[in-house]
């Protein structure tokens, strides 16, 4: 079987990674923490072509359009750290100056570096993106 997917920054890749500044509903950072967090644009589909396993929620469709709510997932580690692991489905995320919702919970993954630490992460489906701010 073969699957395909886009993704704007492969896992372990060479890019070093993109993030973006977040603010996350009901979460006060704490004095100059660093809410810059690593993320992903991708498409639907690339979870499980990445064998990346869905642990809540609902992966990404075609109905995630430039149209549509905005909505990400989530990683294990941001909702330890971020939403200090409540329930997530539903909950606000701001970011390119707007409110996403969160709709799912990927497990955690190797980023950067074979070796690196749980670290949040969080996945955008493309659709709902591209054109603002990409070259």
């Amino acid at each position: 079987m073969t699957a395909v997917s886009y993704d704007d920054s492969p896992p372990l890749g060479f890019s070093g990674g993109n993030w973006e500044p977040l603010e996350v509903e009901g979460y006060v950072p704490g004095p100059n923490e660093n809410m810059k967090i690593y993320r992903d644009m991708v498409s639907p589909g690339h979870f499980e072509t990445m064998k990346i396993p869905l642990v809540e929620g609902r992966d990404f469709d075609l109905r995630d359009d430039a149209t549509s709510r905005k909505v990400m997932i989530v990683n294990q580690e941001f909702v330890r750290r971020l939403l200090a692991n409540r329930s997530v489905i539903g909950r606000k995320v701001h970011g390119w100056g707007q409110w996403f919702t969160i709709v799912g919970v990927a497990k955690d993954s190797k980023y950067h570096r074979v070796s690196e630490s749980p670290q949040p992460y969080f996945y955008i489906p493309i659709r709902q993106i591209s054109g603002r701010s990409m070259v």
